[in-house]
């Protein structure tokens, strides 16, 4: 996941297109004119911070999992959780 994150900080790396990543992640629209956030091509984009965050998440069963890169800091964020509770008796 780790790689997959520096792909898009390091503009695609050959894979996909600098135009390509911001289609992805810059021409949205909003989500809800009270906050500062946007939504496109699976992609969130926040401006509540002090620099822009860009996020995507899911869920799957018992699981679910967030990436957040911030992109001018040069950092990916990931976040993996397990939800399932087992009870031992």
């Amino acid at each position: 996941m780790a790689k997959y994150l520096q792909m898009y900080l390091n503009g695609g790396m050959g894979i996909i297109s600098q135009d390509s990543l911001n289609t992805m992640f810059y021409e949205n629209v909003y989500v809800d004119d009270n906050t500062p956030y946007y939504y496109g091509m699976g992609w969130t984009l926040t401006e509540e911070y002090t620099e822009p965050v860009l996020g995507h998440s899911g869920l799957v069963e018992n699981y679910i999992s967030n990436m957040f890169l911030l992109p001018e800091s040069g950092l990916g964020i990931i976040e993996v959780k397990d939800l399932q509770i087992t009870v031992i008796k």
